[in-house]
């Protein structure tokens, strides 16, 4: 009866190990998930004990990179587009820049 008992032992483990791996798995998968995983959050900790001033520019750094742009309203200047219209007042030619520097 004791390989029943190391049988149960060793399927446990591994049945825990592939259920961890299995929910690590699916926190990568949602948005953001990869951030803030690995042996960085580690440093990240001792860098906001010994370099504060360090360790809130990287925070704001961090901030900005994740803010969306400014959504376009009404009245805004069309930058990076040229639209040419002919006598009829219909578009013959759009120019479509992405650096905003028009030709």
């Amino acid at each position: 009866m004791d390989w029943f008992w190391n049988t149960v032992l060793i399927v446990g483990v591994a049945g825990v190990v592939v259920s961890s791996l299995v929910a690590f798995q699916r926190h990568l998968a949602k948005p953001g998930g990869r951030t803030g995983t690995g042996g960085a959050a580690g440093i990240g900790l001792m860098e906001s004990l010994f370099a504060p001033s360090s360790y809130e520019a990287r925070i704001e750094l961090e901030r900005q990179g994740q803010m969306q742009a400014p959504a376009p309203v009404p009245g805004d200047p069309l930058r990076g587009l040229q639209v040419a219209v002919d006598e009829e007042g219909l578009p013959s030619r759009v120019v479509i820049s992405a650096n905003n520097h028009l030709p």
